[in-house]
């Protein structure tokens, strides 16, 4: 996780934010919560205030359902190398971990933990092991996401920075590799 870079810039200019999600999509990623979700905030507020970029792979077919609801702020990328991907995260506003089922280790949280993203998880699982110390913004239904998400960037630069923080000083103390051996 140390060489993943860590986002240091959280003033943000244009009132428009990036999301990232890493990982299948699959329906029990949570997917398509997700982008319904953030399609009712971009409604609300009158246009598309938040992007979302999808690293990942479907073998059902929903990445063509997402693309066809979602296209207007949906980009799903899925010919990048996982250094190329790693290697972004520092470049986003926020990370998304909406999964819907117990995930058995939330790894991708992690890594976009280790870049200093706020990330709104739904905690289910093995991932809620990396959600300490308020490094993240926990949510469990669409009105506990939408709120939470619009909190977070009405008050982004202190906010986020302060997440940002939390949450690669958690992955610093318990996920690097020297420390999660151990225990």
């Amino acid at each position: 996780f140390d060489k993943i870079k860590f986002k240091k810039d959280f003033k943000n200019k244009t009132k428009s934010f990036t999301g990232v999600f890493l990982g299948q999509i699959e329906k029990h990623k949570g997917i398509i919560e997700l982008c319904s979700y953030i399609k009712e905030i971009n409604i609300d507020l009158g246009y598309n205030k938040i992007k979302l970029d999808i690293y990942g792979k479907s073998l059902s077919g929903l990445d063509k359902e997402i693309i066809l609801n979602f296209n207007s702020f949906v980009n799903i990328i899925n010919d990048k190398s996982r250094d190329y991907i790693l290697d972004s995260l520092h470049l986003y506003d926020v990370g998304f971990f909406p999964s819907i089922w117990e995930e058995p280790f939330g790894i991708a949280q992690i890594e976009m933990l280790a870049a200093g993203l706020p990330v709104l998880s739904t905690g289910r699982g093995g991932s809620k092991e990396a959600l300490l110390n308020n490094n993240s913004i926990l949510y469990l239904d669409k009105k506990s996401f939408k709120k939470n998400l619009i909190d977070l960037l009405d008050n982004y630069d202190l906010d986020g920075s302060n997440l940002g923080k939390l949450a690669r000083n958690t992955v610093n103390e318990k996920f690097v590799s020297s420390i999660y051996i151990k225990k």
